[in-house]
């Protein structure tokens, strides 16, 4: 028998609660996104990002 000490290891320790901690988060974060890009600061955002990755280049 192979037994693979390292993935039960991993299965039971503390590091899966934290997965599903960061997956849970990327869940609220996708769908903070999506209410952001569902509402009219989508524009002020697009202006914030266009103004931010456009002004240095102004200043040679």
């Amino acid at each position: 028998m192979i037994h693979m000490p390292d993935f039960s290891l991993f299965l039971t320790h503390r590091h899966v609660p934290l997965i599903f901690t960061f997956l849970l988060l990327f869940f609220y974060l996708f769908l903070f996104l999506i209410l952001i890009f569902n509402s009219k600061y989508l524009f002020f955002i697009g202006y914030l990002v266009h103004f931010v990755h456009t002004e240095p280049r102004t200043h040679p």
